[in-house]
């Protein structure tokens, strides 16, 4: 069972949630795919790497609540994914912005509360649970309702580029 919270964030806005995660928790952001067993974990939070692929989806490692993030292999690519569903992390799918074609697609935060062991539900870790509680807040209390995409918020910086004509999009 699953929770996320939807959003507009242009570049300031998501770096104010992330200033405000790393202040409070041991973070780390996890870029995939990793080359090996291990998270692939980013030193910055740039939207580019050097061969300007983009990170538009991330994962939030919170280090204080969880120690392991499992990982899969995708043996045919030859590289390892985060198991998303097994292991304790929230995946960050970013923004993104295209001031070209004065677009601003949606991202969102999703947790998955639950992971299987055949068909039995495991729930995750009460104290992860509650981290990702912190987040909707922080996001809530912070960012704008949106008007015209029910249960969706607005950061501020995404406000002043609606006013500048870009247009939000959820795909």
């Amino acid at each position: 069972m699953g929770r996320q919270i939807n959003f507009y964030m242009a570049p300031n806005d998501e770096k104010a949630l992330l200033d405000y995660m790393l202040s409070k928790e041991n973070i780390a952001i996890i870029g995939q795919p990793s080359p090996t067993n291990q998270p692939r974990i980013l030193k910055d939070f740039n939207l580019t790497v050097s061969d300007e692929t983009l990170w538009l989806t991330v994962y939030l490692w919170n280090r204080d609540t969880t120690q392991q993030v499992f990982m899969k292999a995708v043996k045919a690519q030859g590289y390892y994914l985060v198991d998303f569903f097994k292991s304790e992390v929230v995946q960050w799918g970013r923004c993104y912005l295209d001031m070209e074609k004065k677009i601003l697609r949606r991202g969102r935060l999703w947790l998955e509360a639950y992971h299987f062991e055949g068909d039995q539900p495991i729930k995750k870790n009460e104290a992860f649970i509650r981290w990702f509680e912190r987040l909707q807040r922080w996001v809530r209390k912070n960012y704008t309702k949106s008007e015209e995409d029910p249960g969706c918020y607005v950061g501020r910086e995404a406000l002043l580029l609606k006013d500048y004509g870009v247009k939000f999009t959820s795909l």
